[in-house]
């Protein structure tokens, strides 16, 4: 088999069936309780046990169904936790701050949908051990990326969620908020 056969076999892979309903209250209701983790809410445990509805319903999606959950659920978690930009914003913009910072939430969460992609294609239909490893080091190198550059957004990592939980403050000593 041709390296574009195995490509091939691999996005076009059998797919066990994710019905819509079940995709949009994952893509919305993990956001929200990933949320609850920030320090704003300061629930920190939330932000260990969100994420996992939205890596098992990107494991059964395909990728393009992947995609489109990942992006809605990304742009819903940055919105909900970039609502006090629009102040900050508003003295740029003026009254189209919400129309901007919805822009930037929707390129934002292009980086969550290309983290379902890459989880819709290990998973292949179904959670497997590999996952375990592959997706958070895809969220890592992801987050990474989305917050460097020109288009860099420093707010929102995923390792914020645990600043409040003195257990795994040691480990931002050698990995920064990307090792938490």
């Amino acid at each position: 088999m041709g390296i574009s056969a195995a490509v091939r076999s691999l996005v076009e892979a059998p797919r066990a069936e994710v019905t819509w309903p079940t995709a949009l209250v994952a893509s919305l209701a993990a956001p929200a309780l990933l949320s609850l983790g920030f320090p704003s809410a300061n629930w920190g445990l939330f932000g260990f046990i969100a994420l996992v509805p939205l890596f098992l319903l990107w494991s059964k999606a395909s990728w393009k169904e992947a995609f489109f959950w990942g992006w809605l659920a990304g742009t819903f978690m940055y919105l909900l936790l970039w609502y006090w930009m629009t102040h900050s914003v508003g003295d740029f913009v003026g009254s189209w701050s919400i129309v901007a910072i919805v822009l930037l939430c929707a390129i934002e969460g292009l980086a969550v949908a290309i983290v379902a992609v890459l989880t819709s294609l290990v998973g292949r239909g179904e959670f497997r051990a590999v996952s375990i490893f592959a997706i958070p080091a895809a969220w890592l190198l992801l987050e990474w990326w989305r917050t460097h550059g020109m288009l860099g957004v420093p707010f929102g990592e995923l390792g914020l969620a645990a600043a409040h939980l003195r257990w795994l403050l040691p480990l931002a000593a050698f990995g920064g908020v990307y090792l938490l």
